[in-house]
Parts: structure tokens; C-alpha cells; sequence
């Protein structure tokens, strides 16, 4: 902990920043697509993740459908943080079993 607090302020500019950036559901899915030969031959797919996907639930669901649209397999890693509000009532998770 105090470790942590003599290096408050002394970090160098930059070591903080935000990396990546905002896609769209048609971005998502024109990346996913150029892996697609190699989904199709080791029977693999996407997997939607990284802190709590459900947070975003509308970008989620639109990329789900949009994902299963294609025919490549599909799996979200998640906590169920949210989920009943979600996957009970949205097509794009006919097979995910939500925690109550």
C-alpha cells in the first residue's frame, strides 16, 4: 500500500492510456469473418468476453446476432452479472443458461 501511494504521481506520461478502440457491430464482424477458414476447419469460433460483457448489453446482443448471422460459432464468457435481464428475453442467447 504504500508502496502504491510514493508511486502516485510519479508515473511517466503515457504509462496510464487507454488501448484499443470503439468498433462497430459491422467492424466486430467483418474482423471475425477474415478468421472465418480457420473457425470452419477447427470447428472453433468467438468467444465474447474481457470484464463483464453484459455491462453492454444492447452492443452484446446486436454482436451475438450479428455473429450467429454468419454461422460462426459463438460463446460468451461471462459472470452472469445482469444476465436475467438479458438472455431471457433476447433471441441472441437461445442456448445460455442464466444464473438466478
Amino acid at each position: 500500500m504504500h508502496a502504491l501511494r510514493r508511486l502516485r504521481g510519479r508515473l511517466p506520461d503515457g504509462a496510464r492510456q487507454m488501448i484499443g478502440r470503439e468498433m462497430t457491430v459491422a467492424e466486430v464482424v467483418d474482423a471475425v469473418l477474415k478468421d472465418r477458414i480457420f473457425y470452419e476447419e477447427s470447428g472453433g469460433g468467438v468467444t465474447i468476453s474481457g470484464g463483464e460483457p453484459l455491462l453492454q448489453p444492447r452492443f452484446v446482443t446486436a454482436l451475438a446476432l450479428a455473429i450467429r448471422a454468419t454461422g460462426v460459432h459463438l460463446a460468451l464468457d461471462t459472470t452472469g452479472f445482469g444476465c436475467t435481464n438479458i438472455c431471457s428475453r433476447r433471441p441472441a442467447f437461445p442456448i445460455w443458461c442464466c444464473m438466478t
